[in-house]
């Protein structure tokens, strides 16, 4: 029998961790500094996460990753995980990004926006920050996030299908701080804040323009508590406080939705996609004349590539005889719906959703123009049609009987 002394096994234990622990290269002394590149995120650090989720890959959140692959591989030193990366060096993007999405999305992101600028080096908190320090002993690395910010050309967004980057504190901040240094842009022009659009060529931004419209930072959440009530107690002693910077923040946000489509250039159906879904953005707000040159650019190209009587060319002159009705543009929106409801009936036939909606729409016009008699037949004649096709319970039957109700009361 071999008799060790008492302290031997956590001397040895100690020892041997010292031993297989990875090599440590130089840590920047500013995290603002902490940049990788992405061709080792790509090319290094994604084998080693699909290797270690398998097929959790996909559905693995950002958080798992960091206490399953960052954390791991960094247990034997409990350092920042870039001083495992011979090649940090100072960052040309600063990465916006939930924790709580799955970290799938931050590597479609990072592959298709650099797919032809992988030299570029981008700063992400997971690998910036040492994960294995409290909140309080990372408090100096936090505040230099103005700093990582200000030196970065943009911070880059990823956008999830959710919304849900739109309800953390955290996220909120970076986004604001970008407007802060880099301002709130303009049509065409973003500013500093760029939204990576790419988790939502599939399924669009149906979830995440409600969520972006309502931004409100105090219904914001944060993982720790402490995080969201300095967050919110920084913005209270900004001028303007809380309202300003929602204000503020929505509107940069949606310039930064409308320079999206510039990133599509190599796909012609994903940015004629987003087009539209900015112009919905826009009209939402109120802000007509950048939604309706939205909607105008997204129609030409939707005509060039699909012809006039493609649904989706429809849906978008649809669309436009919409936003002409809310500017109480009643000669031009009628122009576009009779285009729409047409179009709808040769290509879809008279009973398609599609076709309801427009002859519904169209009761709303004539509703607005006075004409009340053609008005409720139209709005009778949708009714019926959404009854006979999906039910009395629906949400399109309960909106017709909603404005028919409207109907009645105003005349």
């Amino acid at each position: 029998m071999v008799v060790t002394k008492p302290g031997m096994n956590e001397e040895l234990a100690s020892k041997n961790n010292q031993e297989l622990a990875p090599a440590l290269f130089p840590l920047a002394q500013h995290a603002s500094d902490r940049g990788v590149p992405v061709q080792w995120f790509l090319e290094e650090f994604i084998p080693q996460v699909r290797e270690r989720l398998g097929e959790n890959f996909e559905e693995a959140t950002t958080k798992m990753v960091v206490e399953e692959v960052v954390k791991v591989n960094t247990a034997s030193n409990r350092r920042a995980y870039v001083q495992l990366i011979p090649c940090s060096r100072p960052p040309d993007f600063f990465i916006s990004h939930t924790w709580h999405r799955p970290f799938s999305e931050l590597f479609c992101c990072l592959s298709q926006h650099f797919r032809d600028l992988q030299g570029s080096a981008v700063w992400v908190d997971i690998f910036a920050f040492n994960q294995h320090l409290s909140f309080q002993e990372m408090e100096t690395d936090l505040s230099t996030l103005a700093q990582t910010v200000r030196q970065t050309q943009k911070t880059l967004v990823v956008m999830d299908p959710q919304g849900l980057c739109f309800t953390r504190a955290w996220c909120l901040k970076e986004h604001n701080e970008a407007v802060i240094l880099g301002g709130g842009g303009s049509h065409g022009n973003p500013g500093k804040l760029q939204i990576m659009p790419y988790c939502l060529l599939r399924n669009g931004m149906e979830n995440v323009v409600p969520m972006m419209y309502n931004i409100q930072v105090e219904n914001s959440t944060a993982t720790v508590a402490a995080d969201k009530e300095m967050i919110l107690q920084e913005i209270r002693n900004q001028e303007g406080g809380i309202e300003q910077f929602n204000t503020v923040l929505k509107r940069a946000l949606r310039m930064a939705v409308a320079a999206m489509p510039q990133l599509l250039s190599h796909d012609n159906e994903a940015r004629r996609k987003m087009l539209s879904s900015a112009a919905v953005l826009f009209m939402k707000a109120g802000d007509y004349q950048p939604s309706q040159q939205l909607y105008e650019e997204a129609l030409q190209e939707s005509i060039a590539a699909l012809g006039e009587q493609s649904a989706e060319t429809l849906h978008v002159v649809q669309a436009l005889a919409v936003l002409h009705r809310k500017k109480a543009e009643y000669v031009t929106s009628e122009r576009y719906q009779l285009q729409a409801l047409e179009g709808f009936r040769q290509v879809l036939g008279g009973e398609h959703s599609d076709t309801l909606h427009a002859v519904h729409t169209l009761g709303l016009l004539r509703m607005d123009q006075g004409q009340h008699e053609v008005a409720e037949q139209l709005l009778l004649q949708g009714l019926e049609g959404r009854i006979r096709t999906v039910g009395e319970d629906h949400p399109s039957t309960l909106t017709s009987l909603n404005s028919l109700a409207n109907f009645y009361r105003g005349v």
